[in-house]
This record gives C-alpha cells, sequence and structure tokens, in this order.
C-alpha cells in the first residue's frame, strides 16, 4: 500500500499542473465520501451501546427505589453500576428519572424515563 501511494505521487508530479488540481480533488473527495459511511456506523453503534444500557441499570434503579424510597441523584449512588457509555446522561430529583442519548454528530436526542420507558427522539439542544 506504501509503494501504491509513492507510485500515485510519482505519477501527479510527472502529470501536467493543469490536470493534476482537478485530479486532487477528485482523490480528496473521493476520501471525505469514504469516511462518511463509517461515521454514520459508529454514531449509530455509539447510541446503540448507550440504549442498551438503560437495560443493566434499569433493575439496579428499581432495587434502589424500592430500598430507599427514592431514586438516585446520580448514578454514582448506585452500590454496583457497570460503566456508563459515553453518550448516556442520567438525571434525576428522587421522585423521577431521566435518561438521556446524545450524540454531538447528530442532531437527535433520544430520551426515557421512568414514567416513560420507550425511547423517543426529537430534535436535539
Amino acid at each position: 500500500m506504501f509503494l501504491m501511494g509513492i507510485g500515485g505521487l510519482f505519477v501527479l508530479i510527472l502529470i501536467r499542473e493543469s490536470t493534476r488540481k482537478p485530479l486532487l480533488l477528485i482523490a480528496s473527495s473521493l476520501g471525505l465520501a469514504a469516511t462518511i459511511p463509517l461515521d454514520h456506523w459508529l454514531q449509530h453503534r455509539d447510541e446503540n451501546l448507550a440504549k442498551e444500557y438503560s437495560g443493566v441499570i434499569d433493575p439496579l434503579l428499581e432495587e434502589y427505589s424500592r430500598q430507599l424510597g427514592q431514586y438516585p441523584k446520580s448514578l454514582s449512588e448506585l452500590p454496583a453500576k457497570p460503566p456508563t457509555p459515553k453518550l448516556f446522561q442520567y438525571s434525576s430529583d428522587g421522585t423521577n428519572y431521566q435518561m438521556r442519548v446524545s450524540d454531538p454528530r447528530s442532531f437527535i436526542v433520544w430520551l426515557r424515563s421512568n414514567k416513560n420507558p420507550i425511547w423517543q427522539s426529537g430534535p436535539g439542544s
């Protein structure tokens, strides 16, 4: 692969200046186009991991609520908590809680709560 890169560079050096710029533009556009599907896949993977995490901590939240009569204000209050995915956020006032999955690569925020246990999407804020 390294040799192909050097060979391609050598060919570009031999090509006239007037032809070289459009070829560089096309090559860079193709490189950018190849990264878009990868980023899209990574975004969905990260969102799905964060949403699946709610299934892991739901029983922990309910057990905490049964024992202490309220939900924890922070996940750090749970006695045993698996590592939190990077896109996952939790907030609680003690009576209710809300889970949020927000990816900076997207304009969509996913929300769910103890009152509405189904993930719903909405515009990001």
